[in-house]
């Protein structure tokens, strides 16, 4: 209202103050009329973003904003006649109390200027909180005419006036409803938050309205719609300018928006100070609900139901929430706001899920009540009502009707809450069941799971239910389930009991329809096997019925009731029929879990069993059809397995047609595309439950249907082999074929590949299976075993934290099905991969083969070779089945020239080698195997082979690794091909060394090989050989490959016949370079003692690829690492190969080499000083013991001196590094003369030339001497007088320091022991190494070691590896054999050269008594310490390294012929002695013994070289054991460092006794043990006789063994003439 123009106060105008009153009152007295209850179709959907229904705002009756705040009038003439008294112009009256000017300012407060009122206004304020003061109507009525102008000071005045008034005046009832009157007056909504502030004030908080009960709860209604319709425009405005802050200039609103009104007091109603109003309002009712009628509740509640239906607000949710209980708890719901009431509660419960607590707490409120039977019946109603066009905005409403009675029923169980009736919930389920909503559906299926769920409740269903409504509701849903999409994946995954805790939640995504629908099938599954016959009937009449949609456990009882009953049998009449119903809806259901499936087929092979006896052949086929008429379809893992069973037992003894049409069977899912493993199933298919994997440890879940074909036809080969050759034949060319097409899964053609790599022949090429192959080795470089799979996961997260490459495909499988692969896709260098279908992935994915993980063939092959399958026809044979073996190497090769996936190709390349050693086995495929050489060499000299993916870790040089492992198996048809082609074979392992990263030891041990099978060849580019082995001397890794390769070459004198000295200074100088590798280790070594794994990451690593894995895997497992002892190795055969190669050179040249040898062998250590080794000693001592002569084998003569020749004294110096030891004859001076050096023993025997005097000389003796010179006592020649003979004129030279003198030994017992124990260490190395024979299926040690003979061949091995030697009065080093009593046999093989020795320790030629000694003790305990041993393995069998059990046992050289051949079929060969056959031999190493022999791998060798080449690997593996034996407790000592070792401690012993003696003391004419024979020697005769003494001259010869040189003069009985002619 505007201010007078004399601003003077005016009285309030009652009819236009009124209008709120009017406009509430009819709102009051026609509400029911207007508002009817709002049926569910017209209720509102509180949706969780609470969205707006204001278009419903018509049907439910409810007045907008501008219509209760304009009344249908505008006047107060309805307001009531309690009001009438206070219409027009109340008079001023007079003011109790205040202070004496209180009256002024009231007047003034009444008339004046704005600002005097206003300034009136604050000052009575002051007053009202300091003095009592009553009868302020004037006061009330002036501040309602200062709120009424249109200015905001004047009006902050006035309702801070009224607000004083209410607080600290008792206002009369009269004040009050004047005070109320004027608050009606404020109808502007900038008023709104004052006034509201203003109604507290006056209400004292809601706790007082008296006089005000007839107008307080319209005036609230008012105050919330105003309220609610500000904060909503709040919001509005908000969101436009954050859209056009987004967006741009704002668009033009489509509706005009309310003007925002403007603040009186500058705050404008926000949605706290609406919180407060709800919370007010609650107030009001809790402390005057008795004072408010029904009228009054509905009106509030209907406005509070639109505010609910309006709001996106969460808080105001939980307000109007708050003021329903509050109604619930304090007054009553009106009967008839009842059911939209519980509509809007229900939605609100259902989706907003923060209020769900509040909310239900509300409703159990409600149902408590004396309103909660009429609460159940809403709910129920609410579903009645529900039809197929519902909207969805009232699909809220019912899922949170299916809700709360779920939690009404949940909690009934307790009896808390009022009973459902479960007949009345039966059919709402049914009516609302047509509603096509998926989660309106999970909560109808959670309900009825939980009625189910409990024995009560299903109890009241089964006394009043119908199993009608029930099947309807389930009839409704079922259909409708496979529809609604899949199951989460997480819903999917969960354990029936894990999801049967689904129905004690609210949650929205727990579960699929279809998962409950299950669980509810499940419950009445069990419930059928606890009711009577007839509700069991009832509930198998209704699973019949939803066969299609039936549980896993409902779909067995329902089998197994068709068993029971026997509805599968020909006794029920329709028995066919009933076969094809749980057929069709059992097992041809995809969906359903194998173990189901698997029972249907159990049931249907049974009844199959008793059809076959009732009936004819014809339904007995139409009925096996049924059964097999989708097995190329099926896609489950174990349901194909148990139909591929049934299968092959049936083609097991079936007619060759029926087996035609089983393979026929079998092979269509392996090449029909739309078959697809279970990790690549379409979306389209449907799964009910997760598929629950096999039990079966053969079935991985990674596998494809078509890799299950192909074992299947795998075993049906198998099992044919000795039953039917055509059957095994067809299925051969099958497997060719899936092996051939590119269109068949990797997995299945691999499956094919492990049977067709075992094929094997024997020496009558007659075909078996191997139960696996040795590849062992290839594939752990191929990452294909335990250990290395580890290491090939490290190197992909090693790869993945660099960077990586770029993921190129994310498909949880690899592509396996490679497609359109040109010919010659990979026979360029420029393009290495193919270029279609194999796709380099970069992501690791799980192998489809591992070696040895799991047993390689789905059944276990016969042991004993086919009788009717060959590999070849015979002359004389025809006729007989043969495999076509050509074939099958021309699709190898054509594999190898095309490139193919991963999988398939790695899987060739490790086990090819391995099958074509079998050459009996490929007899008929020469021009292929030719073909396979060609291939190999150029894809090898032109790196066209294919390259890994990257998510494998390995390079091409694995693969380069695999395929001259094939080339140096091919090295053995060598007989098939040209020279040319040998050459180029040498060539290309040429090519291999240092080309590749670890192709370097394979080269070098196919060279070994090409040594023996094509010295033409070697000989030819051996001079290349060496160079590229200089070339690549840095690399530490090939050096004990390249030492033992010159080694094994130093053996083979016509390889390098023609070698100049260059050839041979480049032999020794890669040794030198190996020898300061292993130095430069030592040192490393010495200087970091704490750090052994530091030493073995620079050092050396062995080639064995399994060993370096377990080494690199577990560092720490042994004091000392298989790296650390290599250098000692590396160090021990270069020398080896030094003195080998110094002792290959002419005679001639020795000499010419022995200086710069000697030069290379000093080095210069860190000191910077020069050191010579004990090693390096002793090879020069070696040189210059033979560097002039090859006859160095010498022998004691016992009998150098006859009694004529006198008394034999010895006497023995050190001189040097070597011992010299005279025995002299002392009459004639007859002495043998024992050299004892390091590196050997020379004797010789030294006759001084004596002659008979002049006859005019003197006699040389008078007296008594002279009769003793006659005599054998007589000592005219002592030691002494030979040694001065040699040494007198070195070290009697003026200067010669005493060191460089020659020591005398002491003639004691000490001397004696001490040469004793020099010599029992023998001259050479000497070794010793078990030859062990296994004949025919042989597998235990108590089998084998009683073996006392062996085949034809095994005796020519053994006779070419040494010489048969007598063992009894041996004089060498036996190694424990038995030399006096022949407990150990009669002979055995030894061999040696200039510096070894072997003996072999052969079990079949020792002495066996099982009587005595059945165990073989006597043998075993020369074989279990034997370090080497040899087996000769003819068992047919793989051998077991722990076949006899020893500590001492670290290497095992395993030979087998390439043929399997009986006892018997070795002695009917046409030759006998093996050596036109081959054979493949292998070294196995002890675990943990590194693994470096050039045979790791298996190598195929002649019979012709097989001694030869197995006595070199038995020869370094020996060495390599002593130095392995060592590791821990020192450093290995040969036996000439062990001499020279002996020679240095005597020197330790005597050279400090020596140091003070003179030159003269060598000279003393006769030692300290002679002085008592010094009375029998006298003087010399005389001055004369001396002098001719000195010029008489000796002439000595050395002489060998027992072949002595003759006197060059005279004998000792000349000497006598002689002097009987000077007596005379």
């Amino acid at each position: 209202m505007s201010p007078a123009s004399n601003d003077a106060p005016q009285t309030p105008n009652s009819k236009a103050s009124s209008g709120l009153f009017s406009a509430f009152r009819n709102f009051a007295n026609t509400r029911q009329k207007v508002v009817p209850s709002p049926s569910p179709s017209s209720a509102a959907n509180v949706t969780p973003v609470l969205a707006t229904f204001s278009r419903q705002l018509s049907n439910a009756g409810l007045k907008t904003v501008s219509e209760v705040g304009n009344g249908a009038s505008g006047s107060c003439d309805n307001a009531g006649d309690w009001l009438e008294d206070y219409n027009g112009y109340f008079p001023e009256g007079e003011v109790t109390g205040g202070p004496p000017e209180l009256h002024g300012l009231v007047l003034q407060l009444g008339r004046g200027p704005l600002t005097d009122r206003t300034a009136a206004a604050q000052q009575i304020c002051s007053i009202l909180e300091e003095y009592s003061v009553s009868s302020i109507i004037v006061i009330i009525n002036a501040a309602g005419h200062l709120i009424d102008e249109r200015h905001a000071e004047a009006s902050q005045a006035g309702f801070g006036l009224l607000a004083s008034c209410a607080k600290h005046v008792e206002l009369t009832s009269r004040e009050r409803s004047l005070f109320f009157q004027t608050i009606l007056t404020m109808e502007d909504q900038a008023n709104m938050r004052l006034r509201f502030q203003l109604l507290k004030d006056l209400t004292k908080n809601g706790r007082n309205v008296e006089t005000l009960e007839r107008v307080v709860v319209p005036l609230l209604g008012q105050l919330l719609c105003q309220g609610f319709e500000s904060t909503q425009v709040a919001h509005n405005k908000r969101k436009r300018e954050h859209k056009v802050k987004k967006y741009g200039a704002e668009e033009k609103p489509k509706t005009e928006t309310p003007k925002e009104p403007e603040l009186r007091d500058g705050h404008p109603f926000d949605e706290k100070d609406l919180s407060m109003l709800f919370r007010y309002t609650s107030d009001v009712i809790k402390f005057n609900s008795k004072v408010f009628g029904e009228v009054d509740f509905d009106l509030l509640l209907n406005q509070v139901l639109y505010i609910c239906k309006e709001t996106r607000s969460e808080p105001d949710i939980e307000s109007s929430v708050e003021i329903i209980d509050t109604l619930i708890t304090y007054a009553d719901i009106p009967a008839g706001t009842l059911k939209p009431c519980v509509e809007i509660l229900c939605g609100i419960f259902c989706q907003v899920s923060k209020s769900q607590d509040q909310t239900w707490k509300t409703i159990e409120n409600l149902l408590k009540s004396h309103l909660g039977q009429s609460t159940i019946t809403a709910l129920l109603e609410v579903l009645m009502e529900c039809t197929e066009q519902t909207s969805p905005n009232t699909l809220g409403v019912i899922r949170g009707v299916v809700l709360v009675l779920h939690e009404i029923v949940n909690r009934n169980r307790q009896g808390e809450l009022p009973k459902v009736p479960i007949s009345y919930l039966m059919q709402a389920f049914n009516r609302a069941s047509v509603v096509s909503n998926a989660s309106l559906r999970r909560k109808i299926l959670r309900l009825l799971l939980l009625i189910f769920g409990d024995s009560t409740l299903t109890g009241l269903f089964l006394g009043d239910g119908d199993w009608l409504d029930l099947l309807r509701v389930l009839e409704a849903c079922a259909p409708q389930i496979l529809d609604t999409g899949k199951a989460t994946k997480a819903a999917a995954e969960k354990s029936p009991e894990q999801t049967a805790n689904l129905v004690h939640t609210t949650s929205q995504d727990d579960a699929s329809p279809k998962t409950l629908f299950g669980l509810l099938i499940d419950r009445l599954d069990a419930l059928s096997h606890t009711t009577d016959a007839f509700h069991r009937r009832s509930l198998m009449d209704l699973f019949i019925r939803l066969t299609s949609h039936l549980t896993d456990s409902a779909a067995d009882s329902v089998v197994k009731f068709f068993a029971e009953e026997r509805l599968l049998y020909p006794s029920n009449e329709n028995w066919i029929t009933e076969c094809e119903r749980i057929t069709n809806g059992v097992l041809k259901d995809l969906r359903r879990p194998r173990a189901l499936r698997v029972l249907v087929i159990n049931v249907l092979m049974d009844a199959y069993n008793v059809i076959e006896c009732l009936t004819d052949t014809e339904t007995v086929n139409k009925f096996a059809m049924i059964i097999f008429e989708n097995i190329g379809e099926e896609v489950d893992h174990a349901v194909f397995e148990v139909l591929s069973n049934f299968a092959i037992s049936v083609a097991d003894g079936c007619s060759d047609a029926l087996f035609n049409d089983m393979v026929d069977v079998l092979r269509a899912p392996i090449f029909n595309q739309t078959i697809l493993s279970p990790t690549s199933l379409p979306n389209s298919v449907p799964k009910f439950l997760p598929i629950v994997q096999p039990s079966s440890a053969s079935i991985q879940h990674t596998e494809s249907i078509a890799n299950l074909a192909s074992k299947s036809l795998v075993r049906m080969f198998i099992r044919g082999l000795n039953k039917s050759a055509a059957k095994s034949q067809r299925i051969f060319h099958v497997l060719l074929d899936i092996v051939r097409s590119s269109a068949v899964e990797t997995d299945a053609r691999i499956t094919a590949l492990k049977l067709l790599f075992r094929l094997r022949s024997d020496i009558n090429h007659a075909v078996f299976v191997l139960p696996s192959t040795e590849s062992e080795g290839l594939a752990a470089s191929l990452y294909r075993t335990a250990q290395t799979a580890n290491l090939s996961q490290e190197l992909e997260e090693a790869a993945d934290n660099r960077g990586g490459y770029a993921e190129e495909e994310s498909s949880a499988r690899i592509n396996r099905t490679p497609s359109g692969i040109s010919p010659h896709s990979s026979m360029s260098r420029s393009n290495t991969r193919p270029t279609s279908g194999v796709t380099r992935t970069t992501r690791a994915m799980p192998p489809l083969w591992m070696y040895g993980r799991i047993q390689a063939l789905p059944e276990e092959p016969p042991t004993v070779a086919s009788h009717l399958l060959y590999s070849c026809q015979e002359p004389g044979l025809a006729g007989r089945a043969v495999l076509d073996m050509a074939s099958w190497l021309g699709l190898v090769l054509s594999i190898l020239q095309r490139g193919a996936d991963w999988e398939l190709y790695s899987y060739i390349l490790a086990h090819l080698g391995a099958q074509i050693t079998n050459q009996s086995l490929f007899v008929s495929a020469t021009t292929q195997i030719r073909l396979l050489r060609s291939t190999v060499c150029e894809q090898i000299r032109g790196s066209k082979f294919l390259e890994p993916p990257a998510f494998t870790g390995l390079r091409k040089a694995n693969v380069a690794t695999c395929l001259f492992h094939v080339l140096t198996m091919l090295v053995s048809y060598h007989a098939h091909l040209t020279k040319e082609e040998e050459d180029e074979m040498v060539r290309t392992f040429l090519s291999g060394i240092g080309s590749w990263e670890g192709t370097s030891n394979c080269c070098i041990h196919a060279l070994s090989i090409c040594c023996h099978e094509l010295p033409l060849s070697v000989s030819k580019s051996l001079d290349i050989i060496l160079t590229k082995m200089t070339q690549i001397i840095t690399q530490a890794q090939v050096a004990v490959h390249i030492l033992e390769f010159l080694a094994g070459l130093s053996r083979c004198p016509d390889l390098y016949k023609n070698f100049r000295d260059d050839d041979y200074r480049m032999v020794f100088g890669i040794c030198f370079r190996y020898l300061q590798y292993a130095r430069d280790q030592r040192d490393k070594a010495s200087n970091q003692p704490a750090s052994r794994t530091s030493q073995a990451s620079s050092g050396l690593r062995h080639s064995g690829t399994s060993r370096d894995f377990t080494q690199a895997s577990d560092p720490k497992s042994k004091p000392n690492s298989a790296a650390d002892d290599l250098p000692q190795y590396v160090y021990a055969l270069a020398f080896h190969v030094i003195t080998f190669w110094f002792l290959s050179l002419k005679l001639q040249d020795r000499s010419r080499h022995t200086p710069w040898i000697t030069k290379n062998l000093v080095y210069t250590d860190n000191a910077g000083q020069e050191v010579v080794e004990d090693q390096a000693l002793v090879t020069i001592d070696m040189m210059h013991r033979v560097a002039y002569s090859d006859r160095d084998e010498t022998g004691p003569d016992p009998e150098f001196a006859k009694p004529a020749d006198g008394t034999v004294l010895k006497k023995t110096w050190l001189i040097g590094m070597s011992l010299m030891t005279v025995e002299t004859a002392a009459r004639t001076g007859s002495s043998q003369v024992t050299r004892r050096r390091p590196s050997g023993t020379r004797y010789s025997i030294f006759r001084p030339e004596l002659k008979s005097p002049p006859r005019h000389q003197i006699p040389l003796t008078t007296g008594l001497a002279a009769d003793a010179f006659y005599t054998e006592s007589y000592i005219g020649i002592l030691p002494y007088a030979l040694f001065q003979e040699f040494y007198s004129p070195m070290y009697l030279t003026p200067g010669t320091s005493v060191s460089e003198q020659p020591i005398p030994l002491p003639d004691d017992d000490a001397t004696t022991r001490a040469l004793s124990a020099f010599d029992r260490n023998d001259t050479l190395d000497s070794h010793k190494v078990g030859i062990i024979y296994i004949g025919e299926r042989q597998t235990l040690e108590s089998e084998i070691l009683p073996n006392v003979m062996g085949s034809a061949d095994y005796d020519s091995f053994v006779s070419g590896l040494g010489t048969l030697v007598k063992l009894k009065g041996a004089k060498f080093n036996l190694h424990g054999l038995d030399r006096n009593d022949g407990a150990d046999g009669e002979y055995t093989y030894c061999w040696r050269d200039r510096v070894t020795e072997i003996i072999f320790h052969i079990t079949t030629m020792m002495p066996t008594n099982l009587e005595y000694d059945a165990p073989c003790i006597q043998k075993k305990r020369h074989i279990g310490n034997d370090f080497v041993s040899i087996i000769f393995n003819n068992s047919g069998l793989p051998f077991n390294f722990d076949t006899f059990p020893s500590d001492f046992n670290y290497v095992y050289i395993v030979i087998t012929p390439e043929a399997r051949a009986t006892f018997v079929e070795t002695r009917a060969r046409a030759r006998q002695d093996g050596q036109d056959q081959f054979y493949k031999v292998q070294v196995l190493s002890k675990p943990g013994f590194p693994s470096i022999s050039p045979a790791a791998e298996p190598k195929i060798i002649s019979g012709r070289s097989l001694a030869a080449y197995v006595r070199l690997l038995a020869l370094n593996a020996s060495v390599f054991s002593l130095v392995w034996a060592a590791r821990d407790s020192g450093e290995y000592i040969s036996s000439w460092r062990a001499r020279l070792r002996e020679i240095k401690k005597l020197r330790e012993k005597h050279a400090h006794a020596h140091a003070d003696a003179t030159v003269t003391a060598i000279t003393q004419p006769m030692p300290a043990a002679l002085d008592g024979l010094r009375g029998t020697i006298s003087s010399p005769p005389g001055t004369r006789d001396s002098a001719a003494l000195r010029r008489t001259s000796a002439t000595t010869l050395w002489s060998e063994g027992t072949n002595r040189s003759s006197v060059l003069t005279t004998a000792p009985e000349m000497e006598r003439t002689g002097s009987s002619d000077s007596r005379g």
